[in-house]
This record gives structure tokens, C-alpha cells and sequence, in this order.
């Protein structure tokens, strides 16, 4: 998996859109740079905790700063920390859906311990 595509996981992972439709119907991408300064600004430890919010507005990810984006591994660290996050909850942070579908979530508990159905209205 490349830099992108662990970027725009992560991105997702953290409910962040990548990208949108614009006006005319083509799709645009959104920047690395904007994608790593929300992430950050969301409190997700991408190593750049030594910069402040207006230090960090000031870099540009894309261009003069490339070099000071977070590593491939640091990445891979933050989306595996969010994967762990999520499977330690007993339940789903939130789940939207209408009262005329029905939305199937992962219930976790301790190991060993049955589940019964769970309704919730």
C-alpha cells in the first residue's frame, strides 16, 4: 500500500472525506497536505506534535515542505492504533440509519461471554 492510500485510509478510518463531487460532476481529490493538517488538528499523532495549529497552517505538505510529511510508518502506526481503538469498543461510536432499514454493528465483548440480540430503538 502507498503513501496515499494509507493516507486517504486513515483519513476514512477517522470519517474524514478524500474526496467530493463537484459542480459539473467530476470528482476531486483532496490534497495530502489538507488531509494530514485535519488528521492532525483531530488529535491523531502523525509526529508533528512539535508544530502548532499556525505553525502547521504555514508548511505545505505538497510542496516546499514534502519533506516534513509523516513517514509511511508513522502511517501504518496511526491506522493500526485506530483499528485497535475501534475493536476495544463494546460498541460502535455511532450509527446512523432510518426507521425503515436495518443496520447490522459489530458488538464486542469479553471473551467467552454470549450475545444475545440486541434491539435498540
Amino acid at each position: 500500500m502507498g503513501y496515499q492510500d494509507l493516507l486517504r485510509e486513515l483519513a476514512t478510518e477517522h470519517s474524514i472525506a478524500t474526496g467530493y463531487t463537484a459542480y459539473g460532476g467530476h470528482y476531486l481529490g483532496v490534497p495530502d497536505d489538507t488531509l494530514i493538517k485535519i488528521l492532525h488538528c483531530m488529535g491523531v499523532d502523525l509526529g508533528l506534535n512539535d508544530y502548532s495549529v499556525d505553525d502547521l497552517a504555514a508548511i505545505d505538505f505538497d510542496g516546499a515542505d514534502y519533506d516534513k510529511r509523516p513517514s509511511e510508518e508513522t502511517l501504518q502506526a496511526a491506522l493500526q492504533r485506530r483499528h485497535d481503538q475501534e475493536f476495544s469498543r463494546p460498541l460502535p461510536r455511532c450509527i446512523v440509519t432510518t426507521d425503515t432499514e436495518s443496520q447490522a454493528f459489530n458488538v464486542h465483548v469479553r471473551d467467552g461471554k454470549p450475545v444475545d440480540q440486541l434491539f435498540i430503538t
